[in-house]
């Protein structure tokens, strides 16, 4: 339930959308396979919305609002 509630941070929010941003650049620029653009974009959207898919691997809530 820590991971959760870390990840609800606004801290833990910009540790998605930073590396989101960076894989969505070089996923897209050609860099490397436009999957990893994709991926970036799932993390961006997981920080900005406040969703955290692993928290449930460490059974917390997927929703972040409700870790806090």
């Amino acid at each position: 339930m820590q991971f959760a509630k870390f990840m609800a941070t606004p801290l833990g929010r910009s540790l998605r959308i930073i590396p989101g941003v960076v894989l969505s650049y070089i996923g897209f620029t050609g860099q490397v396979s436009w999957l990893v653009g994709v991926v970036g974009i799932v993390l961006i959207a997981s920080g900005a919305l406040n969703y955290c898919a692993l928290s449930k691997l460490f059974g917390g809530p997927f929703d972040g609002r409700k870790a806090q």
